[in-house]
């Protein structure tokens, strides 16, 4: 009992050693830029964007809880909000400047949430 136990031991050992990490997996972490910006929320509806289709300037489907839009930020720039991240995958398509869009398919909850600002952060590389 006493070797099944030491066995067992080193065994457990064994397997809870970190893995090796080679220079090649070691990355470094990407900057994060905070903004303070100007907040609505938009639908896929003909009134809005003028198509119905959902297809976001990125080529694909605008997707709630994920996808936002932004005339100033790179399309698939990962920004956070509220502690939400979000990937940039549509425009305005009117140069605006420290302003998203955030994509919801129900239209009264878009026109209930207004405006508003706040303060997101953006990973990665952004021009000021």
């Amino acid at each position: 009992m006493k070797y099944i136990l030491i066995v067992l031991l080193l065994l457990l050992a064994h397997t809870c050693e970190a893995p090796m990490v080679t220079s090649q997996e070691v990355t470094e972490e990407e900057p994060l830029v905070t903004r303070e910006v100007i907040v609505t929320y938009y639908t896929a509806s003909i009134e809005e964007c003028g198509k119905s289709d959902g297809i976001t300037a990125s080529g694909v489907r605008a997707i709630e809880g994920i996808t936002v839009a932004a005339d100033d930020i790179p399309l698939g720039t990962v920004i956070i909000l509220d502690g939400k991240e979000y990937i940039v995958q549509d425009k305005f398509g009117g140069n605006y400047r420290n302003r998203i869009d955030i994509y919801t398919e129900d239209r009264n909850y878009a026109i209930s949430r207004g405006i508003s600002r706040a303060t997101i952060i953006i990973k990665g590389d952004v021009e000021e």
